[in-house]
Parts: C-alpha cells; structure tokens; sequence
C-alpha cells in the first residue's frame, strides 16, 4: 500500500480532494491515538475531516483498513461516508474501510453468535420473517383494548417501545414512564409483544441492539474476537445515537480506547427517540477521564449574517459547550421575517417566491410537522411547480378523522350507502342500536337509509329525529369544503365524538384540530366534494412518487429534523408559531423550572436556520385555522438579535419606564407586539407617542403608547 508523509498528505488532500484543511480541523485528522471527542459546528466539514483522519491512519500509520470500524447513525449517512471516502481516496486505498451503522455492526454481531452457539434469531422486520410485526401488535392491542388501532396510534405505540429499549429501560422499570404511555393497557400489550417474540426468537429493529448488548456484555469470547478485529473505531453524528448504542461502542473500543466520536451538542434533536447527548457533552465522564476534546468551529457554509444570528440564537441554552461559531464567509442578505394573514397567504407567498426562482433545486421549504406539507403539495401541483419532498404523511391519509370525514361525505352523497352508515353511525348520536344494522343489510334499499329505518317498528318513535338526519346530510351534500366540515363536527355531533374519543384512547385533540384544519384547506380548492377520496388519493400519489425523483430542479420539502445534513442556497421556514415551534408541552415545563424540551426545541430551530447558505426566510401566520395564533418566540429572539444594533441605538428614545411600572419595550418599525384586545401586531410606524400598528384581517390601528403601557396593554412579542 501506498505509504506517504505529512506533507504529501496534505497536498493530496488540497490538489486531489479539494480539501484545504483548517487548523481546527489539522488537529482531528492528526491526532490517532487514545480517545478524543470532536465537537464540529454546522458546516464545519466534520465529515470530510473524519474520513481524512481515516485515510491518514491507512496512509501515514499503515493501519489496515479492514481494522478501522466507521460507525454513524443512519444509513444515509454511512453510505455518504462510503462513497465520499472511496472517490478521495479510492486510487490509493484499495480495501475497503467497514462504514456501517450500529444497527448492521448490531446485526453482524448477533449472526456470529448464532454460528457460534447454534442459536437461531428470525428478524421481525425482515422479508423472511413467519409474522408481521405490525400485525401482531395490532392483534394484541385489539386483545386488551377491544377495538382496533389506527396507524398513527400504532406508530406512536411501535415507537415508544423503541424508545424504552433505547433508553435501556428495563420492563420492571418500565412504569415509570406510565405518565408517556400512548395507549391504554400498555403494560398488558407490551409484555405481551415482548413474550411472543422470546418464545418464538423473534427480534424487532431495536431488539437488535439489546441482543447485542447482552451478548458482548455476557459472552467474553465474542466480545474479545470484536475488540480484536478492530484498532480503531470512528462514530459520526454520535449526539444522535441512543443510551444503549454509546454503550456497544463503550465495550468494544476497550482497552486500547481508540476512539474517535464526531458530532454537536447543539444539533442534539432527536430525544424523542432515545438520543444521548450526554456522551458527547460529558465525554470524560461518559467515556475516558484522558480523552481530548477537540472544537471545529468554523461554518463554511452559510453568510455571515445567518452564522453570526445563529451563533447568538444558540447562546440561549446553556447545557451545551461553550463555543464561537464563526464564519469568513461574506456578510450576505439580511434574514427575512415574513409576516402573513394565515395559513392561506402564507403559500400564496412561497408559490409567489418559487415562481421567481430559476434554480429551485437549490431552495427548500423547512416545516415542523410533515403534515404542514400536505396543503403545500395540494398547491404546488396545480401551479406546476416541480417538488422533491423528503417524509411521507402515511398518518395523514390513514388517519381516522379522515376517514370518517369521508365516510360522511360519501353518505350524503349516497344516502343507500349502508357501509358509510355503519361506519359512523354511532358516532353522530344516531341512536341506531348496532343489532338493528341487519334491517338494513337484508333489505335491498331503494330509498335512503333513514326512510328505510324509520319505516321499521323498533324506530316508529324516532323518526322525526331520523328525517332530521337526513335533511342534514342532503344539505352537507350542498356545501363547500370548510363548510362542509364545520357541519359535519357540530351539526352531525361529530365534535362530541372526536373529544370522547381522544380522551378514551390518548389522542392529542390539539392535533386532531391540525388535521381537520388542513384537509379544510385541501378542500377549499376542490369545486366538488363527491370524489375528494379520488383526488386525495392522487395528491398520496404525486408524494410518493416526488421521493423517487431524486436530484432534479424542484424545491426540496423537508421536517426540521430531516433537514439536519442538508444545506440550500434559500431556505423557507413556515409555520412558526406558539404550539407548534415551541410546542405546548415544551413551554408548560419550561413554565415549572424544567428548560429540557425547550433548550432541544431551541435547537431544531438552530439546525433549521443553518441550513441556509445564502437566503434564510422565517415566516408566520397571524391566523390558522380561522383563530389568531401567536409568532413563535423564536422569531421575536432572532428578530432581536438581527436588530440589536439598530434597537440599542434607538432605546433612550423609544424606551417609556413609569418607574418600572410596566414593560420596557425597546421600539422599532417592524416589532411584533401583543395587544390584550386585538392580538399580535406589527409597528409599521413611529410617530412620537403615536404606534401605527398593524393587526390581521386588514386592522390597523393608532395607539397611544403611553397610554398602552400605563393600562398593561401591550407587551413585546418574545420579551421576558
């Protein structure tokens, strides 16, 4: 193998590889031995560093390559490891270096034990499996619950169970968390699950990982035979990997502890699902009392204005490393903080930008929820306006409000239509027994279902409230998409239902509202409600489809958290409003002392705004869902701080204190601030004591600001 020095190495990297390597970023690829820790902030070149590092082991130390184990979190990210280091490398290094995640190390370890002690495992999840997975805990769920589960609810319940295994969570322990548990009986339908699978050596996706936990933490054998194969382990985007995969990493990297852990603690997202970024943040503790810990610290990515905003953002949270993100990138454009009426004028204003847009391919549209894409997708394809979108909403379109939405559609469209009734008869205060379904079923109906009920003796007295019915469902038949939902909630009792049952079963009602709120906008475009099922069904399609498009000039759609990794020259950020970005729950704790779930919301945002190179929109509703909503506090603090020079030099002007009688409010054109009696406004003008302030539906008002403050009626959005 090709054997070349330090210098020659580095001039390999700049004039072959067209990396010019920093010395931040000399220091990582340099140091080999014993454990280190690499802090690296966004668009910093953390991965071009560490597979530098890794051919320097190969090139400059003639480390085997088949003895270097690259581990990162996801499969995407292994196979860009892969294929990056082989096209900088691969003319000079012919073997291959073992990139993987800790799921396939997880699977390789679990084979080798099954050679080795004659133990078969049969993955759940795999093509060979003898059961379904989805369909066993759907079986159980029903066992326990005596109803059927939905496919977002049986997300939620897969997930959870993922996330206790994660967490390392045992099932004796596991009733701590029953505050978290998604479903009732959750105890009886996990350990259920949990039974089956023993008795049949069934392991799920993150049985994986406890399996191969429990085999090197139990079988010195094995775990001696990994510790030898490997001299070196590398993992990337370690502030994403869960408890108990730190822990696989923990028993194998022993006792030669070289190790190498890459990521940011201030790109930490991913809790929810077991991430520990402790093991990063505390990595002497967590790892080595000797290891080094090294910072890259500088963003070539983004302009100055969105690494300076950023790095000031970021300094809100305090369980983090002390670091300056910096960039010698050039000042760019200003951040936009964009204001709009609702929901409505927000994609009227993305379609309007796009439009614009010669090189889409570069620009993305960032979203909290993947649901906010549906009415995004609904408009993009009627305007022509191609689109790459990175989630599906599989929950969206299988969920249970819509398919009773349509169901009574598809009634009062069809009043003969028995399977429609049967569906949502019980759930509009019907008072139709279930029994009595069979009047029906073994008549052949020639009028509609009420006419044939009422004519029946079991309901001679409630025909007058069945005739009711249906004058109710041939006037829903009549009416547009908002209006036909409005009725169908509180003239068919539907809301009634909806509350009852999110109760019963652990839905989020506030999420129940956003989905409704958006099929009411998907249905505002559409002439005719009687084939919404048809044209829902074709906007699922042009969804999937988008995500096998793969590069081509279309404007990426993507979460926040799948946006981490990615990076466009304009990036949109819509929905940023209180209860969605910080979330309800987030603030609520935040409110009793408890900073955790906000400082990580905190950081979505700060991976979200670090995706942009050169334009960075942060956009917000005034209104959604008809109802006035409150702008994120985070767009008022990131407003401040791209303002601070202009509202510190306009403060002893603008600044009213009444002996500190109420709020000092540092004024500028373009502030938001909440009034008590006319909701989130924007200064437009500042005239001595005068405020020209505007407010939604077109309202604009002249307030004395004196006179506000003295009354406690207004308060700067996001001031403390």
């Amino acid at each position: 193998m090709l054997k070349i020095n330090k210098s020659d190495f580095l001039s390999y990297l700049k004039y072959n590889c067209n990396i010019n390597l920093t010395k931040e970023q000399e220091e990582v690829v340099f140091n080999i031995s014993g454990p280190m820790a690499v802090v690296a902030v966004p668009g910093a070149g953390k991965t071009a560093t560490l597979i530098s590092r890794t051919a320097n082991l190969i090139l400059n130390h003639n480390v085997n390559p088949k003895r270097i184990l690259g581990v990162s979190f996801s499969k995407a990210s292994a196979m860009d490891m892969r294929n990056r280091f082989k096209n900088f490398f691969g003319t000079i290094i012919k073997d291959t270096v073992p990139f993987s995640t800790i799921h396939s190390f997880a699977y390789y370890v679990i084979n080798n034990y099954s050679f080795r002690r004659n133990a078969k495992y049969t993955i759940i999840e795999s093509k060979n499996s003898p059961v379904n997975r989805v369909v066993l805990l759907k079986n159980i769920y029903t066992k326990y619950n005596n109803d059927f589960i939905n496919d977002d609810k049986l997300e939620e319940l897969s997930s959870f169970i993922g996330y206790l295994k994660n967490i390392m969570v045992s099932f004796e322990n596991t009733e701590i968390y029953k505050e978290a548990f998604p479903v009732p009986n959750f105890m009886s339908i996990y350990k259920e699950y949990e039974l089956y699978k023993k008795k049949n050596n069934l392991l799920d996706y993150d049985d994986m990982l406890v399996k191969c936990y429990k085999i090197l933490n139990e079988d010195s054998e094995i775990l001696n035979f990994y510790r030898n194969l490997y001299d070196y382990i590398e993992v990337d985007e370690c502030q994403d990997t869960s408890k108990i995969q730190q822990e696989i990493i923990k028993l194998i990297v022993k006792p030669k502890f070289n190790l190498c852990i890459v990521g940011d603690d201030d790109q930490s997202i991913y809790s929810w699902r077991g991430a520990f970024s402790q093991g990063l943040l505390n990595f002497k503790r967590e790892y080595h009392k000797d290891g080094k810990i090294f910072f890259m610290q500088q963003n070539f990515r983004s302009s100055k204005q969105i690494v300076s905003t950023a790095n000031e953002f970021i300094k809100m949270n305090k369980k983090r490393y002390n670091k300056e993100l910096f960039t010698e990138n050039e000042n760019g454009n200003e951040i936009n903080f964009i204001n709009v009426e609702n929901e409505y004028a927000q994609i009227d204003f993305l379609v309007k930008k796009l439009k614009e847009d010669e090189n889409l391919k570069e620009t993305a549209i960032l979203f909290r929820n993947n649901i906010s894409s549906i009415p995004l997708v609904d408009r993009l394809v009627k305007e022509n306006i191609p689109f790459y979108i990175k989630d599906s909403v599989p929950s969206f379109f299988n969920s249970w409000v819509i398919k009773d939405i349509l169901s009574f559609l598809q009634l009062s469209f069809d009043l003969t239509d028995i399977d429609a009734f049967e569906r949502i008869y019980y759930k509009m205060k019907s008072y139709v027994k279930k029994d009595d379904l069979n009047i029906l079923y073994n008549r052949k109906i020639k009028e509609s279902i009420f006419k044939t009920l009422s004519s029946n003796e079991n309901y001679f007295s409630s025909s007058y409230r069945l005739k009711s019915f249906e004058e109710k469902f041939l006037k829903l038949s009549s009416l547009s998409g908002d209006e036909a939902i409005n009725f169908i909630r509180y003239e068919l009792n539907y809301e009634e239902y909806m509350m009852d049952y999110c109760e019963k079963f652990k839905y989020n009602m506030d999420n129940i509202q956003t989905i409704l709120g958006i099929l009411t906008m998907v249905l505002s475009s559409y002439t005719s409600l009687q084939d919404v099922e048809n044209k829902l069904n074709i906007l699922k399609e042009e969804m999937e489809m988008s995500k096998s498009k793969g590069k081509f000039n279309g404007v990426t759609l993507s979460t926040m958290h799948s946006s981490k990794g990615l990076e466009f020259d304009t990036v949109y950020i819509i929905d940023l409003i209180e209860d969605i970005l910080p979330s309800p729950d987030s603030i609520e704790k935040s409110n009793k002392g408890d900073k955790t779930c906000l400082e990580e919301e905190t950081r979505l945002m700060y991976v979200a705004i670090t995706r942009g190179r050169k334009n960075l929109y942060l956009i917000n509703p005034l209104k959604k869902n008809n109802k006035k909503c409150t702008p994120s506090q985070f767009v008022q603090k990131l407003y401040n701080i791209v303002n601070k020079d202009k509202l510190s030099s306009n403060l002893s002007n603008n600044l009213i204190n009444d002996n500190n009688s109420f709020h000092k409010i540092p004024l500028e054109e373009g502030t938001l601030i909440q009034h008590k009696s006319f909701g989130i406004g924007k200064i437009l003008t500042i005239n001595e004591d005068i405020l020209t302030i505007s407010f939604g539906n077109g309202l604009i008002k002249n307030l004395s600001y004196t006179l506000c403050c003295s009354k406690n009626l207004i308060n700067a959005f996001g001031g403390e």
